[in-house]
């Protein structure tokens, strides 16, 4: 996903689930799933995964429950996953079990989701509280709009 702006810190909330936009152009194969760890939290962990769309700019079934990366220790952490997606809009997910900071791009100029005025902050994600467990298997109703640097990544293999 292209974005705008510098690669910096942002904070997760710990027990959310965020949903960022994530468009495929084109069918493509995938074999990691990454979240950069700016610092360390003393037993944390986060979930990745995907969720395919609704068809209307929400998430809705799961893709992939891709697994738990440690976020004790900085760097990028990475899940090998083995995924092909066809054209559209896709979410990727991630939960957090404690409170963190991850790096990420800002993406001030991509809002799929929209703005509430033309020069209010825009919206690129999905929030809702969700207790840290594997992903349920139909994104929960009722997520709020929000804005998260683009943190999750994945790579095409």
């Amino acid at each position: 996903m292209p974005y705008a702006g510098a690669v910096g810190a942002v904070g997760i909330s710990q027990n959310y689930i965020y949903a960022l936009p994530f468009h495929v152009p084109i069918t493509q194969s995938f074999d990691r799933i990454a979240i950069h760890v700016a610092t360390e939290v003393t037993g944390g962990a986060i979930r990745l995964g995907i969720y395919n769309d609704n068809g209307d700019c929400y998430p809705s079934s799961l893709l992939l429950d891709a697994g738990l990366v440690n976020t004790t220790t900085t760097g990028l952490k990475e899940i090998v996953i083995n995924v092909t997606l066809s054209p559209g809009l896709y979410w990727l997910v991630l939960l957090a079990a404690v409170l963190g900071n991850f790096l990420g791009g800002h993406s001030a100029y991509y809002l799929p989701v929209g703005r509430t005025g033309p020069y209010a902050t825009g919206y690129n994600c999905w929030s809702i509280s969700y207790n840290f467990n594997p992903f349920p298997s139909t994104f929960p109703a009722g997520a709020t709009l929000t804005t998260l640097r683009e943190v999750i990544a994945l790579r095409r293999a």
